[in-house]
């Protein structure tokens, strides 16, 4: 089940609006910090598309560091994608810079660039 919703969330990542996206993130969020589950547990997805198993890894890389948890440990073994993926669409120039300095690290790592409170509120 917990699988099932990262496979959502990594689906839903790109889209406009945020809100479906942000609501599976902020249900993972409260289940983690409340104990119900523990984010060590959630299995790799079976993605054929390197580049969604890399936004898994780092989605759930990103959700772990705000519920204050170790992610699982598979995200370990997932390398970033080849080309730089702007989760956000930006209308200015310097927007596309302010992403890329102020992307969660995890998302950043893998080359994944988005605002600083991308999904999750600071």
């Amino acid at each position: 089940m917990i699988e099932e919703k990262l496979i959502r969330l990594v689906n839903l990542a790109r889209a406009e609006p945020m809100r479906p996206a942000r609501a599976i993130v902020m249900e993972l969020l409260h289940d983690a910090r409340t104990g119900s589950i523990d984010l060590r547990d959630i299995g790799r997805p079976d993605f054929k598309d390197e580049d969604k198993l890399a936004l898994s890894a780092a989605l759930i890389e990103h959700i772990a560091a705000q519920a204050q948890q170790d992610p699982p440990g598979w995200t370990q073994d997932v390398g970033a994608v080849t080309a730089p993926v702007y989760l956000v669409k930006f209308g200015l120039p310097k927007m596309k810079a302010l992403y890329e300095a102020e992307s969660p690290e995890p998302l950043r790592r893998r080359h994944f660039y988005a605002p600083s409170g991308y999904l999750v509120p600071a």
